[in-house]
């Protein structure tokens, strides 16, 4: 894992939710990391959240692989992307990726059964302007309610189910408050909710370093 910047500052009540860490020096830092190839909009810049978009995915993958090597292996990931502003297609850099993360979030654990997802995911719905995914699961909602919910390709029939799943502790103490309902439920004692060592934007940056390009 790559290391972070000590935190001296806290947001959020996480824990180690970001710092404020020399940040000037940070987003002059141009070390290599990578290159994302997006599609140019009509004014010559890609969006950081379009081209992020294309690392959602295999980001996904990468932190269940990163998870399962730190001895807590999950059903799934439950996360989205980051960006903010325009950024042209092209090299990414240390400063981009603080800028597109510039929160420091670990990664919790906890269990949620069937009908608790389909109602994360109904919930997040409300959000207009999120993308973020529950990996590897498809879920069908009616009036809120599951009626269909496939893992890996492999249809669920008991919504009692537990499943372990990953969350960002931003989202996972409400995502500024548009997640409430997700909150409540890894506060129950059920959930078994369990911090992490992972971190996301560590997490990012070792995808770029690992795939080079995108």
């Amino acid at each position: 894992m790559i290391a972070c910047p000590k935190a001296v500052g806290h947001r959020f009540y996480d824990p180690v939710d970001v710092q404020t860490y020399q940040v000037e020096q940070l987003t002059t830092d141009h070390s290599y990391f990578g290159c994302v190839y997006a599609v140019r909009a009509k004014n010559g810049t890609a969006s950081a959240l379009g081209a992020l978009k294309e690392v959602v995915k295999p980001l996904l993958e990468d932190i269940n692989s990163q998870i399962a090597r730190a001895g807590e292996p999950v059903d799934g990931v439950f996360h989205g992307t980051f960006g903010s502003g325009d950024v042209a297609p092209g090299p990414v850099t240390v400063a981009d990726c603080w800028q597109w993360i510039p929160y420091e979030n670990l990664l919790v654990v906890a269990e949620l059964n069937g009908e608790e997802l389909g109602q994360v995911v109904a919930e997040d719905a409300g959000d207009r302007k999120s993308d973020r995914t529950l990996w590897p699961f498809e879920i069908t909602l009616a009036g809120g309610k599951v009626t269909r919910l496939v893992l890996a390709g492999k249809e669920v029939r008991d919504l009692q189910r537990r499943f372990r799943i990953a969350f960002n502790t931003y989202d996972a103490q409400s995502g500024g408050k548009r997640l409430l309902r997700l909150r409540e439920i890894l506060a129950q004692t059920d959930a078994k909710r369990r911090l992490t060592a992972i971190d996301t934007r560590g997490a990012l940056l070792e995808y770029l370093l690992e795939k080079g390009n995108l």
